[in-house]
């Protein structure tokens, strides 16, 4: 049971830390769209919002140590 439990707590903390490399991502995309004449979807705000709200808390867990990076 603890096997899993490591395997899945380890899995959360890559996607977690994965999460902030898609910011500047977003942002691109969004100039993207506004150069196409194309506006972003309410499915792609939300999603783009869970990403950044997911990538605002690695953030916090990175600098408050529960993350270690190395």
């Amino acid at each position: 049971m603890g096997t899993i439990y490591n395997w899945f707590a380890l899995c959360c903390i890559q996607v977690l830390l994965v999460s902030i490399s898609f910011i500047p991502g977003f942002y691109i995309y969004y100039l993207a769209c506004k150069e196409n004449n194309r506006k972003v979807t309410t499915a792609e705000k939300w999603t783009m919002a869970l990403i950044l709200i997911l990538s605002v808390i690695a953030i916090w867990l990175v600098a408050n140590g529960t993350i270690a990076i190395g």
